[in-house]
């Protein structure tokens, strides 16, 4: 790893400490303004790019509808550039560069317009990647959060709870494997873990960026004011060797894409490859007869044809490159 400022040093020694950092102010307004307009558009004119869940379909995903209201919208990015712009933007991409020591992978994100409450989870449960503890997740505050809106809130520190191992082996739950009654051991297993430790409320402002590790505590508050939205963004990250689950039974969303320092992938829209760069001519190497042939043409009288028609009319190709060998001589 390159040497770091001392700036970074300090995130990092929060980062190790907490299992958190906070990158303030790191998004620029004019950014998040064109998400938003993006989006608003497309909650009054539908677009069908788009996949949201809404109040009338609370267990999946449709194509956004105009004058739906929407909950949230899955991978923005995969269609939206001013999400990209967010989601890998020049701070966020050097933090999580700082953290994996390799590029990021942005594999799944959310376009939140309201809250929900959640009780205390690690996203590791949830999120599966082939390295369980090189999960990254992320919250960008599109708009100065408010109490009562379904706001987040952490544990410091709980990122070193004992861990939890579902059927005594995996960090990810699996309700067929796994089941019901584990997964709610699990849950009081956390809330005992987390009742001695700092209980944070992130009520950021605009263009704040929260960032935390795979075991991290956390949980949403109850929405107490029905009228108060939460719009963020919410991702998750892996370094760019680690894979996404579903990469392992979606083969058709194992597609990568580069931006601004990281690359992206969707669970959920199909992304258009990246051009295979331009392979490059091989140098050929002329044959000894060949190199013959344009030493004979280069003694022939001026104006007199040579043998071998074919190679001078190649000037531009062959003959050319034999005389520049010739002529290093």
């Amino acid at each position: 790893m390159s040497a770091i400022s001392e700036d970074q040093a300090a995130l990092r020694r929060t980062w190790e400490e907490h299992g958190c950092v906070v990158l303030e102010g790191t998004v620029p307004d004019d950014a998040i303004d064109r998400l938003l307009e993006d989006l608003a558009r497309a909650a009054a004119e539908g677009d069908d790019r788009l996949l949201a869940r809404t109040p009338e379909d609370p267990d999946g995903y449709v194509p956004l509808r105009a004058g739906a209201a929407v909950e949230h919208v899955a991978d923005p990015h995969a269609h939206l550039a001013a999400a990209r712009d967010l989601l890998l933007s020049d701070a966020l991409v050097a933090w999580l560069r700082l953290v994996f020591d390799a590029e990021p992978l942005l594999f799944r994100a959310l376009a939140v317009e309201r809250g929900e409450a959640q009780g205390p989870h690690q996203d590791s449960a949830y999120v599966a990647v082939s390295s369980p503890q090189a999960l990254v997740s992320a919250y960008v505050a599109l708009e100065d959060a408010q109490e009562g809106s379904g706001e987040l809130v952490y544990w410091e520190g709980s990122h070193r709870v004992p861990e939890h191992l579902f059927s005594g082996r995996y960090k990810h739950w699996n309700p067929e494997r796994d089941g019901d009654a584990e997964h709610e051991a699990w849950r009081r297993e956390l809330e005992e873990h987390v009742a001695e430790l700092p209980r944070r409320t992130f009520l950021p402002r605009k263009g704040d960026v929260l960032v935390w590790s795979a075991d991290l505590v956390h949980a949403a508050a109850p929405v107490t004011d029905e009228g108060r939205t939460r719009r963020s963004l919410v991702a998750h990250y892996c370094p760019v060797g680690v894979e996404p689950a579903y990469f392992g039974y979606r083969e058709d969303r194992r597609t990568t894409v580069a931006y601004n320092g990281g690359r992206y992938a969707s669970e959920h829209h199909d992304l258009e490859p990246e051009p295979a760069p331009p392979e490059e001519e091989e140098e050929t190497i002329p044959t000894a007869a060949e190199q013959q042939a344009v030493r004979a043409e280069r003694r022939q009288p001026s104006g007199a044809e040579p043998s071998g028609q074919p190679l001078r009319r190649r000037s531009g190709g062959l003959v050319g490159r034999v005389r520049g060998i010739l002529g290093d001589r």
